[in-house]
């Protein structure tokens, strides 16, 4: 398939950018690095300025205000990309906790907003959505959870939806308008349902992460799995940590519930994949990888029964499904067929 340019082209050095990315997602480059060219700068971009204000966000720190500011500092420099980023200074940055990538990352951040102000004017204004987005649901995180001495849990249902849309699904939106801006002739897909099958498919993926990392979340004081499903299994988000504080009925009730509830979304994110053309390779690829990726973690969690967290896919599975991705994404029957048996895995467990 030969795409059509619509916007200019990004005078970004990615060649800088997709080595910082590699150190902070080895996920998420995957999905970018097998971009089309003309695509790949924004959502570069997108990606790393969201990962450093979430090194800012989940930084451990006593100074919420700091957190704040330097949050606010981005998106302000976002939108006015003047060059005096005062909240951004070296010396705040040095009160917080990270480890050797996110101070790296950091440290480039004036390297990212120059890769920025080159961009065309339509993918700055998707980056500066996107950005804004996903830090407001940073900043809802930090205002929930701000209470350390007890463990804190959304409240319903409608709550978590909200956030998983602010902290991902906002992501499938502005990836598939980034497509859809320089290739719109070339995919011909209904834009307005993919937009909304990449909302889900974001939702899959962070009610995926949420799923796995319950006592790892738990431990620092927040759950995201709504108190009204706990409460009515009589289960206290305090005793999440604790022996026989309810992880049986979580294991057997709540989380086969949410596994329910993520598969739903993930039939969106296979609409998501099989809309896109089959000659569009590297797009469907990008896609297809974290849809396995996200089903055999939840085969994972399915699984096991005890109350420590899975094990992550092993690297010999992912090799695996680099190696048949690129003859499957060539025909929908084959694709579906793959995924159907990632699926009859969860039924069968």
């Amino acid at each position: 398939m030969t795409f059509n340019r619509q916007a200019t082209r990004s005078d970004i050095n990615l060649t800088t950018l997709l080595p910082l990315l590699k150190t902070v997602s080895r996920s998420f480059y995957l999905s970018i690095r097998i971009l089309p060219y003309k695509a790949r700068g924004a959502i570069c971009i997108a990606y790393l300025l969201a990962r450093a204000a979430d090194s800012i966000a989940d930084s451990d720190v006593q100074d919420k205000d700091l957190q704040f500011a330097l949050l606010s500092g981005i998106k302000h420099w976002l939108d006015n990309s003047d060059q005096q980023i005062i909240v951004l200074q070296e010396e705040q940055l040095l009160h917080l906790q990270l480890n050797d990538h996110e101070h790296t990352l950091l440290t480039l951040l004036p390297d990212v907003f120059s890769a920025y102000k080159k961009i065309p004017e339509e993918e700055k204004l998707l980056v500066q959505q996107v950005v804004h987005t996903l830090i407001d649901g940073m900043l809802l995180d930090i205002n929930t959870f701000a209470e350390k001495d007890s463990i804190k849990a959304l409240n319903t249902f409608s709550e978590l939806d909200h956030y998983t849309y602010l902290v991902a699904g906002c992501v499938g939106e502005f990836w598939t308008k980034v497509l859809d801006l320089h290739y719109n002739k070339s995919l011909g897909w209904n834009t307005k349902k993919q937009i909304d099958n990449g909302i889900r498919f974001g939702k899959a993926l962070q009610l995926t992460n949420i799923l796995r990392d319950i006592e790892k979340d738990a431990a620092i004081g927040r759950c995201y799995l709504p108190e009204e499903d706990l409460r009515s299994m009589d289960i206290d988000p305090d005793s999440l940590l604790k022996p026989g504080g309810g992880e049986k009925r979580l294991q057997q009730d709540i989380i086969p519930k949410y596994i329910d509830i993520t598969l739903e979304h993930y039939q969106h994110a296979e609409k998501y994949l099989l809309n896109t053309p089959r000659l569009a390779v590297r797009l469907r690829l990008a896609s297809l990888w974290p849809i396995a990726i996200g089903l055999k973690t939840l085969s994972l969690l399915k699984k096991d029964k005890s109350s420590n967290p899975p094990q992550k896919i092993k690297r010999s599975e992912v090799y695996l499904l680099l190696a048949i991705s690129p003859f499957l994404v060539l025909s929908n029957t084959l694709t579906q067929r793959y995924l159907n048996k990632l699926r009859g895995k969860l039924s069968s467990i």
